[in-house]
């Protein structure tokens, strides 16, 4: 084996081992990503006299995040039957445990038919959970890391990108739902599948091909289908489409004879054969489809638009507990100077809804934020200047996705594009989840950004990194500046722990929140 081929197994292994590192408690360690703690909340299991052990010095429940509670309220159900089935010889088509029964397999959602699902009939499901999140940030991290080579930047720029994608808020999180997890990851080596078929990349005899890259390419998008989320697949279809149209109109070689019948048509069977990879689970969900509730006309224009994020989400992308977490049950006072309880067993949550902890979770660092402005400063630079090679990164194509995600996330009227130009998009009551393909977008600028920033001279180098911390050290002294003028900052404080429906129940006053905060 080359040193280079050594290099990027080495690459590899280190994408597969940091998100095993991540989950080791709930892998080796013996315990489970289920959020089992919560059925106590729900009746009889809130009468069960075990809910006694759950309980707080003041004899309320433990409260965790109502929406993780998908997970084992549903998912761990879905899991259960499918095993039951399996083992009593049967496929699981019909569930007859809601009211009259239900079509089970056809739903989808349960990824029954999803390559590293077999994780759940191998192991305890307690334990799956666990190995099946870690495998699946895994495959992103690779799924990252092959579209960047791709492009031809360094393996550290592609490691890089490939620990952003991975361990971003949108998966991480997304533990409550692991069919979004498990659909979101593969995108990233779509997307390289489709640039290798437009320039024919040479394949194992070092010939210029198409057959093993259209192969791959629909196997990549029959696992995708297969995992199970249709919102998910929506996105990336179109997501895809758009990419292959845009490289191969920009690739130039339209003037070939040949060239763009003989793409479209590779293109054409690089799709079909991931549906027809799917279609055992496709065919039956598309009948599923037709009648569900969520039919056209059930929804306008401004109850879609109802879902989108309030623009003071904008802050979670900085600071991803800002309205607090679930999670934190104790803070740094600075005015006492020592770790203070949350006086609410909902945590130090003090935000607007649930899904600020789960849903909305778009943070994907500053560190990647920061060097996708260079991706993208630094790329539309060079490519004004006719500087950048074509078939590097396509940067206005991902610029323009984050500016048109963003756009769709946020409620804009430009989701009327998708609203009212596709069928069925209307049934998606979620522009939101649009943070998928930003988050796609910005760590392949952030890539772009990381490769042109270490090999720069040194004084740009010097340049950024001072810059950066002095952004820091004027975050820290206006903190601290804030905390001995408090007198001064006292006002909007109050102003806004009063405000707040939930503050006064997490903290004993706008020091409290303050203290948070800072």
């Amino acid at each position: 084996m080359s040193r280079a081929s050594l290099r990027t197994l080495a690459c590899a292994v280190f994408l597969c081992l940091l998100p095993f590192t991540l989950y080791l408690p709930v892998t080796l360690g013996g315990r489970t990503l289920l959020p089992a703690d919560n059925l106590f909340q729900y009746e009889p299991w809130r009468s069960d006299p075990a809910a006694a052990m759950l309980t707080a010095p003041n004899g309320r429940l433990q409260l965790q995040n109502e929406l993780a509670s998908d997970l084992i309220l549903q998912n761990y159900a879905w899991k259960g039957f499918i095993r039951d089935s399996i083992r009593a010889g049967e496929l699981p088509l019909w569930n007859p445990y809601l009211f009259a029964g239900v079509p089970f397999l056809a739903a989808g959602q349960h990824s029954a038919l999803y390559p590293f699902s077999i994780l759940f009939l191998l192991l305890p499901l307690s334990a799956a959970y666990g190995w099946f999140m870690a495998s699946q940030l895994a495959l992103a991290g690779l799924s990252m890391f092959a579209l960047i080579r791709t492009y031809g930047l360094r393996r550290p720029a592609a490691v890089f990108a490939g620990v952003a994608f991975q361990l971003c808020g949108l998966l991480v999180v997304g533990v409550v739902h692991p069919m979004i997890v498990a659909s979101v990851a593969w995108l990233p080596l779509i997307l390289a599948l489709v640039d290798k078929l437009l320039r024919t990349d040479p394949g194992l005899g070092g010939r210029p091909a198409s057959l093993p890259w259209a192969v791959l390419g629909a196997a990549a998008i029959g696992c995708h289908l297969l995992a199970g989320h249709v919102e998910i697949s929506v996105y990336t279809a179109l997501v895809t489409t758009a990419y292959a149209l845009y490289r191969l109109l920009t690739s130039g070689r339209l003037r070939e004879r040949g060239y763009a019948a003989s793409r479209i048509a590779w293109l054409a069977l690089f799709g079909a054969g991931g549906a027809l990879l799917a279609a055992i689970q496709l065919v039956p969900l598309f009948e599923l489809v037709t009648q569900n509730f969520r039919g056209a006309g059930r929804s306008t224009f401004e109850q879609v638009l109802s879902y989108a994020f309030p623009v003071r989400y904008v802050l979670l992308w900085l600071m991803p507990n800002l309205y607090g977490s679930w999670g934190h049950h104790a803070y740094f006072d600075w005015f006492s100077l020592r770790m203070e309880p949350a006086t609410a067993l909902q945590g130090t949550w003090w935000g607007y809804s649930a899904k600020e902890q789960v849903e909305s979770s778009v943070y994907v660092g500053l560190g990647t934020l920061l060097m996708a402005v260079v991706g993208a400063a630094l790329g539309l630079r060079s490519l004004l200047l006719r500087r950048d090679a074509r078939d590097r990164v396509p940067v206005p194509f991902f610029v323009a996705l984050a500016g048109l995600s963003l756009l769709f996330i946020f409620g804009t009227p430009a989701y009327g594009l998708l609203y009212y130009g596709l069928p069925g998009i209307d049934q998606l009551h979620s522009p939101f989840r649009w943070k998928f393909p930003l988050t796609v977008a910005l760590c392949v600028l952030a890539a772009l950004g990381f490769d042109r920033w270490t090999s720069a001279r040194s004084s740009l180098q010097r340049a950024l990194a001072l810059a950066v911390a002095a952004a820091g050290a004027l975050a820290v002294i206006g903190v601290v500046a804030a905390r001995l003028a408090w007198p001064l900052v006292s006002g909007p404080t109050t102003a806004l722990f009063e405000e707040s429906a939930l503050a006064p129940q997490r903290f004993s006053g706008p020091q409290g929140l303050f203290s948070y905060i800072a």
